[in-house]
C-alpha cells in the first residue's frame, strides 16, 4: 500500500467511525429525551425497570462494536502513520487514542456494573444521565480527534499529490 492509499484509507475509516459514533450518540440522546419526558409525566413511563430490560446489554454491544472498530483503526494508524508523520505529532495522536480508549472503558464499566432490577426509579434516571454524559463526552472527544487527524491527513495527501513527481515524499 503506498502512502497516498494509506491516507485515503484512514480518511474513509474516519467517515465510518464518525457515522457509527453519531448513531450511538443519537440513540443515547433519544433515551435521555424519553427519560426526561417520563420524569415529568409525559407519555409512557420509560424509566421503569421492565422497560429497560436489555437496554444495558444492547448499549454494551454498541460500545463493544465501537471499541473494537476504533482499536483496529488505531492499530492501523499506529503502524502506518509513523513513517509519514512527525514523531511529536504521532505521540500526540497516540495519547488521544489512549484518552478515547479510557472513556470507552468507563462506558463499558458503567454498563456492565449496573443491575437494573435492584435500582429505584430515581437511580435509573441518574444512571441514564451518567451514561448520557459519558457517551456525549466520548462523541465529542472522537469528533475533535477525527477532525484533527483529517486535517493532518488531508494536508499530507495534498502535499504528496502535488509533489509526487518531484520525489519529495
Amino acid at each position: 500500500m503506498d502512502k497516498i492509499e494509506i491516507l485515503k484509507r484512514l480518511q474513509e475509516e474516519h467517515k465510518i467511525i464518525r457515522n457509527n459514533i453519531t448513531l450511538a450518540n443519537q440513540r443515547v440522546n433519544d433515551l435521555a429525551v424519553m427519560s426526561a419526558a417520563s420524569a415529568i409525566g409525559v407519555g409512557m413511563v420509560f424509566s421503569s425497570n421492565g422497560s429497560l430490560q436489555g437496554k444495558p446489554e444492547k448499549s454494551q454491544k454498541a460500545i463493544d462494536y465501537i471499541y473494537d472498530g476504533l482499536n483496529r483503526h488505531f492499530a492501523f494508524e499506529e503502524e502506518y502513520l509513523p513513517p509519514l508523520i512527525e514523531p511529536a505529532i504521532m505521540q500526540g495522536l497516540k495519547a488521544e487514542h489512549e484518552v478515547i480508549r479510557a472513556k470507552l472503558e468507563k462506558a463499558r464499566s458503567a454498563l456492565t456494573d449496573i443491575r437494573m432490577d435492584s435500582l429505584k426509579e430515581e437511580q435509573i434516571l441518574s444512571w441514564k444521565n451518567d451514561i448520557w454524559h459519558i457517551m456525549n463526552s466520548i462523541y465529542w472527544t472522537i469528533e475533535r480527534h477525527a477532525s484533527k487527524e483529517e486535517t493532518i491527513l488531508r494536508e499530507m495527501q495534498k502535499a504528496m499529490e502535488e509533489n509526487k513527481t518531484s520525489g519529495v515524499f
